[in-house]
């Protein structure tokens, strides 16, 4: 059990902004029930974390993706990252 973060509109907001095709592992991120990344995932969001991060526009769109970002850096290497 780790670290808790809710995404909400603002994080949805911004991968709405994101052109076709630069977020295939967030795209899971909106289905309902659990999502499980496997370290190859996560590697894979953080780099995607990367791409689009300039399409955070507002200061709290910012701030969700950063917190986002921040929590998807910080699984150890091998480790899985779980969404509920």
């Amino acid at each position: 059990m780790g670290e808790s973060l809710t995404l909400g509109a603002p994080f949805f907001a911004v991968l709405e902004r994101v052109p076709e095709g630069w977020t295939r592992t967030l795209d899971s991120l909106s289905n309902e029930g659990e999502v499980i990344f496997s370290p190859l995932e996560i590697r894979m969001t953080v780099t995607e974390l990367s791409r689009i991060s300039p399409y955070a526009e507002s200061a709290e769109e910012q701030a969700e993706f950063s917190a986002f970002r921040t929590l998807v850096g910080s699984i150890p290497e091998g480790h899985e990252l779980v969404f509920h």
